[in-house]
């Protein structure tokens, strides 16, 4: 895909810019799966939590404080960002067939 144009930093946005679009954090804590998928590359989502919706999740997952706000978030975005990782990935490459 980068030969025909499209950079993986432009793929990344995309995706990432659309799972922004999607994303609903709820106060409900799940342990994240672990993914080797996408290592090495980084994308940075942004998105406002409020500080109970955080102390709920730390609370749930008997956290005491030391766990990062990304650990108690990722199992809610990061099954989206995959998805339109994947989506992106898919359009592209029917563009491009």
């Amino acid at each position: 895909m980068e030969q025909a144009g499209y950079q993986i930093g432009m793929i990344l946005r995309l995706a990432r810019q659309r799972t922004q679009k999607r994303i609903k954090i709820v106060p409900s804590y799940e342990v994240a799966e672990k993914s080797e998928r996408g290592k090495g590359l980084a994308e940075y989502l942004h998105f406002r939590v409020s500080k109970g919706i955080l102390e709920e999740l730390s609370e749930q997952a008997g956290d005491l404080g030391t766990l990062p706000e990304t650990e108690l978030l990722r199992s809610q975005y990061q099954p989206i960002w995959f998805e339109e990782l994947d989506t992106v990935i898919a359009d592209l490459k029917r563009k491009l067939s």
